[in-house]
């Protein structure tokens, strides 16, 4: 082929294509290579034409769900297909762009697109749509990660903190918990600008508005990864932020994820406090899915301290009365989980395997690596009650492989206590001893104490290890474990291997 070739229309929209990473679909296309004699209208017309030069790949979407008659999917740029363009030929596009003096001017056509996109995504994340949504937003990682990369340039970067503030909860839900963090510490690192001219106050709020959702989010990626003391951090400037503009729905959510931290924290009645303060102010509201959330925490609460039968009717009210309403998956799949907590520990099992399985199935269309870890994880623990110890070891292998991966440092520790359960079964009292010590390790290191019922249940279980290996050999079983990192502890209890 030759760019010579082209006309002039063929090589403005070629070399403006370049700034896509990953692909693009028709939406994008229209926004990003129109303007300067190239009207929107024609931007099909000259794809077509590059497809028919073998110049751009045009590749039918697979997705069973949505189309190009979906309207609303159809104006943020999810058509019948995406295109690309081979790198080489990329490449060279690219090189053209640079020569044509108006590569400023497209990137940033671009990164505005995709912020637009991002911030048009984020309230359909936690809907009934929510996921076609994360599907939309894996498509286009590539894109997203440029426009990040473009805004880290931006003078004072408030709409790179927009963007982390968007994206936040897809990288939660997909699992790009180290990534998110680092674009968000990356953005709030930045000093904030004082907005345009004229703009002032308007602009000052906007832009404490973004930030509070981008802290919210930072808060939220590090409690994910167990990072429980950077996520109190960033929680407690996202409520500050949210208190000096005063808008209740936000502070209540900020409450609620201090909350969470104070919970793992093992401060049940701080906890209780933060949730019932988000409580009073998220009733007159009227907010169905933040009112599950906290009703849900405060059943938390309530299992933590033993008292199954309310934490049942938090979890309850909060999933049939509440998450249903607006079609929150993720929320409702969250709430079957608390309540297969709860008949775990009832011992009813019937009802718990139930539960989880039911979890399971909402959370794998979406993708939702942690979430579908926690729903494997209790139902090895199910088959750990039952005996059935090889198909727990599966489960919660399956589950640990995804934790690790994720950086998931609570749920890791759970992990190993659940598999020190199995090798309690199978009478492996060094196995216990090693993974015990190692689960202790771990939940030392980010401020995690087991809850009452938790120690209880790992105090029999190494008592029990003492009483058959001596105390010295257990605690240098337990020393063995502690000193191992999560991934050496991991492959130990996986292993058929009993010697630590």
């Amino acid at each position: 082929w030759s760019y010579d070739l082209l006309t002039g229309a063929e090589k403005t929209v070629l070399r403006r294509l370049s700034v896509f990473v990953g692909g693009w679909t028709l939406a994008a296309a229209e926004a990003v290579c129109s303007g300067g004699g190239v009207p929107a209208e024609a931007v099909l017309d000259l794809l077509t034409s590059l497809v028919d030069k073998s110049l751009v790949v045009y590749e039918e979407k697979t997705n069973d769900t949505g189309g190009a008659g979906d309207t609303e999917e159809e104006s943020h740029g999810e058509g019948a297909g995406r295109s690309r363009l081979l790198e080489t030929v990329r490449q060279y596009a690219g090189d053209r762009l640079a020569e044509s003096g108006e590569q400023e001017a497209v990137r940033e056509r671009a990164a505005v697109w995709f912020l637009e996109m991002a911030e048009t995504a984020q309230p359909e994340l936690t809907g009934p749509e929510q996921a076609r949504w994360l599907r939309r937003l894996e498509s286009e990682h590539d894109n997203l990660r440029a426009s990040l990369l473009w805004y880290e340039r931006e003078a004072g970067g408030e709409r790179g903190v927009r963007l982390v503030g968007a994206l936040w909860q897809f990288w939660a839900v997909r699992g790009h918990l180290g990534e998110g963090r680092r674009w968000l510490d990356q953005a709030l690192s930045r000093p904030a600008s004082t907005g345009k001219e004229g703009e002032g106050a308007e602009a000052s709020e906007a832009e404490a508005a973004a930030r509070g959702k981008a802290l919210n989010g930072a808060g939220a990626l590090a409690y994910s990864q167990g990072d429980y003391a950077a996520a109190r951090t960033r929680y407690a400037q996202s409520l500050a932020v949210r208190r000096r503009l005063g808008d209740p729905r936000s502070i209540a959510a900020s409450l609620i994820n201090l909350g969470n931290v104070v919970l793992e924290e093992g401060d049940w009645e701080g906890a209780r406090s933060l949730y019932e303060e988000s409580l009073a102010l998220l009733r007159p509201l009227g907010d169905p899915r933040f009112i599950a959330n906290a009703l849900g925490n405060l059943g938390l609460v309530a299992h933590y301290q033993g008292d199954y039968a309310r934490a049942r009717a938090l979890h309850e009210e909060s999933v049939v009365e509440r998450r249903r309403q607006v079609g929150d998956h993720r929320g409702i799949a969250f709430s079957l989980i608390n309540l297969g907590n709860v008949s775990l520990a009832q011992g009813d099992y019937a009802s718990a395997q139930a539960q989880f399985e039911e979890s399971l199935a909402i959370l794998r269309p979406l993708g939702d690596r942690q979430f579908i870890a926690n729903a494997l994880g209790n139902l090895g623990l199910v088959a750990l009650r039952q005996g059935e110890y090889e198909r727990s070891r599966a489960l919660q292998g399956e589950s640990l492989t995804i934790l690790l991966q994720l950086g998931d440092q609570h749920g890791t520790a759970l992990l190993f206590e659940g598999l020190s359960g199995v090798a309690h079964g199978e009478g492996h009292m060094r196995r216990v001893a090693c993974l015990l010590g190692a689960a202790a390790a771990l939940r030392n290191s980010i401020g995690n104490p087991p809850t009452l019922v938790e120690q209880a249940e790992l105090d029999e279980r190494a008592a029990q290890g003492r009483e058959v290996l001596g105390k010295a050999a257990f605690a240098a079983a337990w020393d063995a474990g502690q000193a191992m990192t999560a991934e050496q502890a991991a492959a130990y209890a996986m292993s058929r291997d009993d010697e630590v």
